[in-house]
């Protein structure tokens, strides 16, 4: 079963997603939304603007997924939006078109026969409508360049973050696995005049216990801690006197998924594990810098050096030192369409 958009009315964000109640024998029903240059004024809007591309709806057994597949490009326009916003410099905007475009197509080259290829989060690229002209441009002066690493050439593993609050860290130290080539911790003082430079939390123990999947937590000491400054792991003894070693991201993520909120504003949530720890009774307070994992570009950073009049090309140069700039060929390359996930799994 398809529907195709019809001009004659506008079909809501809210009313797609009503739908999903309307029982259906298909696997999937697709929604056309509009086709040239730009979205018709009637197409599938969100606050943002209005939908470019296709948006499918596919059944995964009992439940739905919302697919919006459209060209990369102007997928970028979205997430580019999203990550930094029309008030941000336009070098800024160039650096994390080039960031978000080497991410996608690395997801691009990784995803299977699944429904879609990568995801509307935080743990991938947050993405949403875009009719922004700054970011359009930004993202069309920058069109087919990607961060590259070692000969023959290949897509290097970028990462990127709000603020990493003085130094980056490498993928292996706060994720674990192998050290990944051409990956190294930076020194960044450009995000220091930033919000999230410095911050406190005290969080109670119970909370901690129950964010890491444990009873009864006695003490939380900080571990080994690696080259941007961050926490790896952490010592949590309980009550009867066991002692668990757990990953300092793993209780920086644990508290979002109870929290259910990534606002660095959420009191009862740690914005980085760049920190660190003072026991208060029942609660521990958490003293740091910085917001998100801290791997890769420090966008705070990229906007101060923006502002300072560094190009684009200067900035993925300070955070990616042993990376590259390259251009997709049109012919050839994994360039086409991409699905991103935007509802339930």
């Amino acid at each position: 079963m398809s529907m195709r958009y019809s001009p004659r009315g506008r079909i809501r964000l809210l009313e797609l997603l009503l739908l999903l109640a309307v029982p259906c024998a298909a696997q999937e029903i697709r929604v056309c939304l509009y086709e040239g240059p730009k979205p018709s004024p009637e197409a599938l809007r969100s606050y943002l603007g209005r939908y470019r591309g296709t948006v499918y709806l596919t059944r995964n057994g009992t439940a739905w997924c919302v697919v919006n597949r459209l060209d990369i490009e102007e997928y970028l326009y979205g997430v580019v939006s999203r990550e930094m916003g029309r008030s941000w410099p336009e070098e800024a905007l160039k650096a994390q078109a080039v960031c978000s475009r080497t991410f996608a197509l690395r997801k691009l080259a990784e995803s299977s026969a699944g429904a879609y290829d990568i995801k509307s989060s935080s743990a991938h690229q947050v993405f949403d409508a875009c009719e922004d002209e700054q970011v359009i441009r930004a993202v069309e002066m920058t069109r087919r360049e990607v961060l590259v690493t070692g000969s023959p050439p290949a897509l290097f593993p970028v990462h990127f973050h709000t603020c990493c609050g003085g130094s980056t860290s490498t993928p292996d130290s706060v994720w674990g696995g192998q050290a990944v080539f051409g990956a190294c911790s930076v020194q960044c003082e450009e995000c220091a005049g930033s919000k999230y430079a410095s911050w406190e939390r005290k969080i109670p123990k119970a909370l901690i216990g129950t964010a890491l999947g444990l009873a009864s937590v006695h003490s939380v000491q900080a571990g080994r801690m690696d080259a941007g400054g961050r926490v790896l792991d952490l010592k949590v003894r309980t009550k009867s006197g066991t002692v668990y070693s757990v990953s300092g991201n793993a209780l920086r993520l644990g508290l979002y998924a109870r929290a259910g909120d990534e606002s660095f504003g959420n009191p009862r949530t740690l914005p980085s594990m760049r920190c660190t720890l003072t026991d208060a009774g029942d609660a521990v307070v958490f003293r740091g810098s910085g917001f998100g994992h801290g791997v890769g570009m420090c966008q705070m950073g990229a906007r101060a050096m923006a502002e300072k009049g560094r190009s684009y090309r200067d900035i993925l140069e300070y955070f990616f030192p042993h990376a590259s700039l390259a251009v997709i060929e049109e012919e050839g390359e994994p360039h086409g369409d991409t699905a991103v996930h935007h509802g339930a799994p």
